[in-house]
């Protein structure tokens, strides 16, 4: 059975490298549905952030587009093109951030739950003994 003051066996090292990287987590939570959005306008040259605007211009600019003969995008639709490109790059970037982060607390984690309360091998070996005798085991016909 598993001692219930064990888990409070690893030392301070874990716990701040825990809390650190449970803080990050959170901040790159934040930043996943509140910076692209900016860090996109301030890149592609928008102002506005305003989703409503976004669309609407889109449309027009599609619009426009579609009616010319030209493969070139216009100046207001590589705009948004642009604007679109970089707001999922921002987003790319902060998901792998955050993967990383996920990924070495969860190693921080399962290191310290690896080593808590771990019986001997010779005790596994007498009792998985134990639980297959002879009679126990399954004949072949």
């Amino acid at each position: 059975m598993s001692n219930p003051t064990a888990l409070s066996r690893p030392g301070g090292f874990f716990r701040t490298a825990v809390a650190v990287l449970v803080a990050e987590a959170i901040v790159l939570i934040v930043a996943f549905v509140l910076a692209p959005g900016r860090l996109a306008a301030h890149g592609s040259g928008m102002d506005s952030l305003d989703q409503d605007d976004l669309r609407t211009g889109f449309r027009a600019e599609f619009d426009e587009y579609r009616r010319t003969d030209e493969a070139d995008f216009s100046t207001g639709l590589d705009t948004i093109v642009d604007y679109w490109f970089r707001y999922h790059l921002a987003k790319a970037v902060i998901a792998t951030l955050l993967l990383l982060v996920f990924a070495m607390l969860s190693v921080l984690v399962w290191r310290a739950f690896s080593t808590l309360d771990t019986p001997p091998v010779r005790a596994r070996s007498r009792s998985s003994a134990a639980v297959r005798s002879p009679r126990s085991a399954p004949r072949h016909r």
